[in-house]
């Protein structure tokens, strides 16, 4: 009775700890290219783990371009809760390149408030893992 007793709480300790252990999800990997640091900073956010934060100064006209490094097809996610890829009012709009690239163009506003940020999702899928990132885009100054 006790050796059964025991194995029974062994075996459920044990699945406990191989259930913790499960792989998570490859967080995705951006190069970032084609544009003026001057005018348009790019990188991760320090507070949230799927998040890339942009911020471009009011006046630039150009565009920067977002290539996923481990994820082979993206795709922009339209008219959901975390908005739209093109946001006239603060003067931009993300277009996908080819698999695995987007493309954020920019064009001057006359008023910006630094608080006011658009976001859009882009979802990543690598065989039958699909993962999600979400780009805060904002216009002020540096």
């Amino acid at each position: 009775m006790k050796r059964t007793l025991i194995f029974s709480a062994i075996l459920s300790a044990l699945l406990a700890f191989s259930s913790c252990s499960e792989d998570t999800i490859p967080r995705m990997i951006w190069e970032f290219s084609d544009y003026d640091s001057s005018a348009v900073s790019a990188g991760y956010s320090h507070d949230f783990d799927y998040r890339i934060n942009i911020v471009a100064v009011p006046d630039y006209e150009g565009s920067i371009t977002l290539k996923c490094k481990n994820y082979g097809q993206l795709d922009i996610v339209e008219n959901s809760f975390t908005g739209s890829p093109e946001y006239p009012e603060l003067g931009y709009s993300v277009t996908k390149i080819d698999d695995k690239t987007i493309k954020i163009s920019f064009v001057p506003v006359e008023s910006y408030n630094k608080n006011k940020s658009g976001y859009v999702q882009i979802d990543g899928i690598k065989g039958n893992v699909t993962n999600w990132n979400i780009i805060s885009i904002c216009r002020a100054t540096q």
